[in-house]
């Protein structure tokens, strides 16, 4: 069976910190084409509006601890 390299180390089990982006997606830049093109789908659907969008981008970010 071939071996996988890790891209990032492994968290610790107790930490509720998600990975770090950024180093992430210069790793595998596939990774972050995919998250845009999920948020460009989920406003092109529609069922969402985007003040909502907003709000619940804000909530995300404050969830996971980012800075911005």
């Amino acid at each position: 069976m071939p071996r996988i390299p890790l891209v990032v180390p492994p968290q610790a089990p107790d930490s509720a910190a998600p990975p770090p982006a950024p180093s992430l997606y210069g790793h595998v830049p596939s990774i972050q084409r995919g998250a845009r093109a999920l948020d460009v789908g989920i406003g092109e659907a529609g069922g969402v509006s985007p003040q909502l969008r907003r709000l619940m981008n804000v909530r995300v970010a404050t969830t996971v601890g980012c800075p911005f």
